[in-house]
């Protein structure tokens, strides 16, 4: 038989299919079944945000609570008299940890209007790190971290002249 010739060419094409048809057949593990999600399911608290808003509201805010999270069980609402934290059931499935785009919205309602992530982030920070019920090394913390955030010099002044009204109220 030559090497090149059509009955050589055909016996080896049909060989490889053959080969290839069976080694499919014969996989090993189970066929990743589509709809078989992993599930992370629990609450996030979320708060207000506000500079009258309370010292526990303002810490609690983000947190998630559920069997799949460190901690188990949501804290007892209202913190206080003017607390307006409300429980969000939150469920994110496998597919989502994986994804480009994030569940989360990329803006959060204050009392300084929408807020992009990082100011709303700073934001919160100042309230905490400013707050009159805060010892001091809750605020040396949170200043710390706010300090990290880079924000524009005019929201900077934004925020503490937001904070400046508070003190002048009590």
């Amino acid at each position: 038989m030559e090497l090149f010739s059509f009955k050589f060419l055909a016996i080896l094409f049909l060989a490889t299919a053959f080969i290839t048809i069976r080694a499919r057949s014969k996989r090993k593990g189970p066929a990743i079944i589509r709809g078989k999600q992993i599930s992370i399911v629990g609450q996030t608290l979320t708060a207000v945000i506000s500079n009258t808003a309370a010292l526990a509201c303002l810490l609690d805010d983000g947190k998630s609570f559920g069997e799949d999270y460190k901690e188990k069980e949501p804290p007892k609402l209202p913190h206080s008299d003017d607390c307006q934290c409300e429980l969000v059931n939150v469920n994110y499935r496998s597919e989502d940890w994986f994804n480009v785009k994030s569940k989360d919205t990329t803006f959060r309602q204050t009392d300084l209007g929408e807020l992009e992530k990082k100011d709303f982030r700073f934001y919160k920070y100042m309230l905490i790190a400013n707050h009159k019920d805060a010892d001091e090394h809750i605020k040396n913390e949170y200043l710390e971290l706010a300090e990290f955030i880079s924000v524009s010099e005019d929201f900077k002044s934004q925020v503490l002249q937001q904070i400046q009204k508070q003190r002048s109220r009590e």
